[in-house]
């Protein structure tokens, strides 16, 4: 993106602070695509990372390793009765940052400050289900909805859904909202063999032969897991060979898990599902791409980022017509209602059947995902950055001389040489 002769780099402060060292999370992801996208625009902008105390990670410590102006700043973010010390700890530190933009990522939005803050919107499945009725409750969110409603300049929805629901729900008007999209770093041309995936494929036989059936390993009843392992199990006498792998290990407790694998013993499938446990993105892409299909059978969600990957790698998609899944998807998978085994079923025994069929939505996921980018993403982001600060000009201020203030209030600056 050329940059306009009038506008000067922009300084933001961007708090990863909740979720840096959760490396599989959705909302994770999201944070290390959006520094890797906004970097490649560093011409622009000025970014400060604020996050967990201690060495950066492995993926994150690359951006910030040499560039004097991008550094990573330490603070830890605390719930319940210490959020008043937060915002205390958070109002003091963007003082001391003089940033254009503070951009928000979680619940955790600073009240105590002048500076114009853009928040990320992921989803609002708290108010749509009741089993988040004790999170909806909760101070934490109260706040939250308050400050997305009151203290925050402009907001980022990640799907129209999301946008939709920010409105309808907390009546937040929708010229106050930008609407961008995911992208992803996952997939894409010359997937490589992987150790990993080869002693999967070691320890689990059934691999080799097998046809799979792919979906990410989460509890939750939101992600409707239940119904995806009733629909598999209606069609084993069609197709006896099949595999249901299951990645990840996301909402996992152990009463939840001693339910799940009762319900897989009585539908009588514990022996032809494969838990992969957390993988690399290396090794999830060649799932993806080579499963027979991808079925996603969640009830609701913000974007839908593992449909995005699956699409990316040429899988063949099953999700549900419904929610921003319909909007990612559009006509390169099969929609379905997920509620219904009977649905899913039908759309597995499609794709596995049906050559034309199933080269035809690998092609078409290939072309949609590749509209969702990484680059995209992060040049929207800086033009809501812009908005957000009114067309104010940047500051002269040198970033590295707002440091020497930050280093003497607790901060933990880990700037470096690359």
């Amino acid at each position: 993106m050329k940059k306009d002769a009038g506008e000067r780099r922009l300084r933001v402060v961007i708090d990863g602070s909740a979720f840096e060292n959760l490396r599989h999370a959705g909302q994770r992801r999201y944070l290390v695509d959006l520094l890797t996208g906004l970097y490649q625009l560093r011409a622009q902008i000025d970014v400060v990372l604020l996050g967990s105390p201690g060495p950066a990670p492995d993926d994150l410590a690359a951006l910030f390793g040499g560039n004097s102006r991008w550094a990573r700043v330490g603070i830890r973010n605390e719930g319940g009765w210490r959020r008043h010390g937060s915002q205390l700890r958070y109002a003091s530190l963007i003082r001391s940052l003089r940033p254009d933009v503070f951009h928000a990522l979680h619940t955790m939005i600073p009240l105590l400050t002048r500076v114009p803050i853009v928040a990320t919107v992921y989803d609002l499945m708290f108010e749509l289900f009741d089993e988040y009725e004790v999170s909806r409750s909760s101070r934490e969110w109260r706040q939250y909805r308050w400050s997305v409603r009151r203290g925050v300049k402009r907001l980022i929805s990640i799907s129209e859904t999301t946008a939709a629901d920010l409105t309808a729900l907390w009546h937040v008007p929708a010229d106050r909202i930008d609407i961008i999209h995911l992208g992803t770093g996952i997939g894409g041309e010359g997937a490589k063999e992987t150790a990993e995936l080869n002693e999967l494929v070691r320890k689990h036989p059934s691999l080799v032969s097998g046809q799979w059936i792919l979906s990410p390993y989460n509890l939750e009843r939101r992600k409707n897991l239940e119904t995806l392992m009733v629909a598999f199990a209606g069609n084993l006498s069609s197709w006896p060979d099949s595999v249901l792998v299951l990645f990840g290990r996301a909402a996992v407790d152990p009463e939840r898990e001693r339910l799940w694998r009762e319900r897989a013993a009585a539908l009588g499938i514990a022996g032809r599902i494969v838990l992969t446990g957390p993988v690399s993105d290396e090794t999830l892409a060649l799932l993806y791409g080579r499963s027979a299909a991808f079925v996603f059978p969640s009830l609701y969600e913000g974007f839908g980022l593992p449909l995005l990957e699956a699409m990316k790698c040429g899988a063949c998609v099953i999700a549900r017509k419904a929610s921003a899944m319909q909007e990612i998807v559009g006509d390169s998978g099969l929609l379905v209602e997920t509620a219904d085994p009977a649905a899913i079923s039908g759309a597995m025994a499609r794709v596995l059947g049906e050559d034309s069929l199933n080269a035809s939505l690998r092609d078409r996921a290939r072309k949609r995902a590749s509209q969702f980018t990484i680059a995209s993403m992060a040049a929207q982001t800086l033009q809501t950055y812009r908005r957000a600060t009114g067309g104010r000009r940047g500051k002269e201020t040198a970033l590295g001389r707002s440091f020497e203030s930050v280093s003497g209030s607790g901060g933990d600056d880990q700037r470096g040489g690359r």
